[in-house]
Parts: structure tokens; C-alpha cells; sequence
């Protein structure tokens, strides 16, 4: 049956806010959201995405009467994209932070790489880390997890009801801070402990023995053993960040479940 030029118009405020959420959310994740994946690939998959959810997705029960209520619709929508992307993100960040600490600590932040995820300077390490754990998430199937997880918030959230979940979800942010600002001090504890003791064994060696060219060999030496201690530690590593985002997962899981509870009851 041909869709008429009236059902069109009225389908193209859901269609919008559909595409300012799935936006929202792939333009902040951390496997498209970098900046090694190009910005109009990623424009393009939002708008195909919209195009094939919105049609099954319930209009909002109080569309926008005026492109002003529109476009912040699509703005608070966009947020709560970005919430869920920014959630899983964290932990990679992170590991990130735990590799710039032991690169700052063993003095090899001074060779710098271009993280291909941010287009910025890094130290290799925490290079490594991110890509490493990237690896890791989609060999784990965390793709799918969180684009179901997008997908499924249509369902349990509907279009312009994100005001609740933007309130229960800034909490959940700021301990998805929390939680990567701990693995990686964590994961760079070990390294910097030992850099600590190296430290301290060259001050003494440098006041008995002045002779010696401390700054070469503390450079070397603390460059070896933070590779050493980095190759040893990085199964753990890898343990922290699945369970990370094992938690991070399961805090979305249940703000959508109470959000779909809440809707429920509503109607």
C-alpha cells in the first residue's frame, strides 16, 4: 500500500528523534566514534539505522508542535545516546590513563604516537591498552551488546520521556568516572611502585658512585622493567576492564528495565 505525502510529513518528527538518539549514540562510542572512522560513514549508518527503526518505533504520545520543540526533543534525545556510548567509554578511557601513567612514570611518554581512535599525541602504551581492549570488546561480542542495548531503549524509553532517565543516568555517569579513574590507577600501581624503588636505588647509587651516568642508565633500565612488569600484569588488566564493562552494562540494564517498568505502569 503507497504511503500518502499526510503520512509522511506526520512520521518525520519520530523519524528525527529516532536519528538524534541512534546519532547520539554512535557518534560518542568507542568503537565509530573515533576519529579513525570517518565522519561521513558514520553520518551515513545513523541515517540508515533510523530509517529501518523508526517505522517500528511508537510515536511520541505528545508530539512537538513547533520545530523549537523539535529540535530540543532531538537534543535531549541525543543525550541520552550519548549517555549510553559514554557508560562503555569510560573504561576504555581508563585503560588508557593506566597506560599514560606508567609511560609518564618509566619515561616512555617521550615517544609519542597518533592514536588512531582520537587523532591526538600519545604515549605508545596507552595506545596499546586502547587497541588491545578494543580487541577484546569485540571478540566478546560487546558490539552487539551495546547496539542492542541502543536498539532496545526504544522499547523501554519512549521518544521525548528522557527526562527521568537523564536524572537516574547523570549518577551513573559520574560512577562510570569513578569506576575508570580506578582500573587505571590500578592498572599502572605495579609499574609505578617499581619505578618508585628504581628511583630510590639510583639516588643511592648516584651519591656512592657519581661517576656513574645515572640518567642513561635509569632511563634504560626503567624502560625495561616497565615492559617487563606491563607484559606480566596485563592479564589482569584485561580481567579489570571486563568486569568494568560487565558493571557498566549491567547499570544500563537496569535503568532500562526500571525506565520499561515505569512506562508500564504509566500506561
Amino acid at each position: 500500500m503507497p504511503v500518502g505525502l499526510t503520512e509522511l510529513v506526520s512520521a518525520l518528527p519520530t523519524f528525527a528523534l529516532v536519528l538524534a538518539r541512534i546519532g547520539g549514540f554512535l557518534m560518542f562510542q568507542p568503537l565509530l566514534g573515533g576519529e579513525s572512522f570517518p565522519v561521513n560513514v558514520r553520518l551515513l549508518l545513523v541515517f540508515a539505522l533510523a530509517l529501518v527503526i523508526s517505522p517500528a518505533v511508537e510515536a511520541p504520545s505528545d508530539p512537538p508542535e513547533s520545530f523549537a520543540a523539535l529540535a530540543i526533543g532531538m537534543g535531549a534525545e541525543a543525550l541520552l545516546g550519548a549517555l549510553f556510548a559514554q557508560l562503555v567509554m569510560m573504561c576504555f578511557i581508563g585503560l588508557q590513563l593506566g597506560g599514560t601513567l606508567i609511560a609518564q612514570e618509566s619515561g616512555l611518554a617521550f615517544g609519542s604516537v597518533v592514536n588512531p581512535a582520537t587523532a591526538e599525541e600519545e604515549s605508545v602504551l596507552s595506545t596499546f591498552y586502547v587497541q588491545l581492549a578494543m580487541i577484546v570488546f569485540l571478540a566478546a561480542g560487546g558490539h552487539r551488546v551495546i547496539i542492542g542495548a541502543a536498539l532496545d531503549s526504544f522499547a523501554s524509553i519512549p521518544l521525548l520521556a528522557v527526562t527521568n532517565v537523564l536524572e537516574r543516568g547523570t549518577p551513573l555517569l559520574l560512577d562510570a568516572v569513578a569506576t575508570g579513574f580506578s582500573m587505571g590507577v590500578r592498572v599502572a600501581a605495579p609499574a609505578i611502585l617499581a619505578m618508585f624503588l628504581v628511583n630510590a636505588g639510583l639516588g643511592i647509587v648516584s651519591r656512592t658512585m657519581p661517576q656513574f651516568n645515572v640518567v642513561a642508565l635509569g632511563f634504560s633500565s626503567k624502560s625495561v622493567i616497565a615492559f617487563g612488569i606491563t607484559a606480566v600484569t596485563l592479564p589482569t588488566a584485561i580481567d579489570m576492564f571486563s568486569q568494568g564493562v560487565e558493571q557498566v552494562s549491567g547499570w544500563v540494564d537496569e535503568l532500562l528495565h526500571t525506565q520499561a517498568a515505569a512506562h508500564w505502569l504509566a500506561r
